[in-house]
């Protein structure tokens, strides 16, 4: 799978879930920054995204976003 395939991770903020759409690379990196909360602050920051969508997608092992399909 390419990095720069788009996959759906869910936005937390909201009162119905909806679906955000993210590269499968800042996926990539967002799980191999998981503990280093300064750095996860920073790619929040950097790409847009809410805390909780990062610390979403930082808890996830990197098998569910191998295998997530891509949009």
């Amino acid at each position: 799978m390419s990095d720069n395939d788009m996959i759906k991770i869910p936005d937390l903020t909201s009162i119905v879930i909806h679906s955000r759409f993210i590269q499968r690379g800042l996926a990539r990196e967002i799980i191999s920054k998981r503990g280093d909360y300064n750095a996860l602050y920073k790619i929040s920051l950097n790409h847009k995204l809410t805390l909780q969508a990062v610390g979403y997608i930082s808890r996830l092992d990197l098998r569910e976003i191998e295998i997530a399909r891509a949009n």
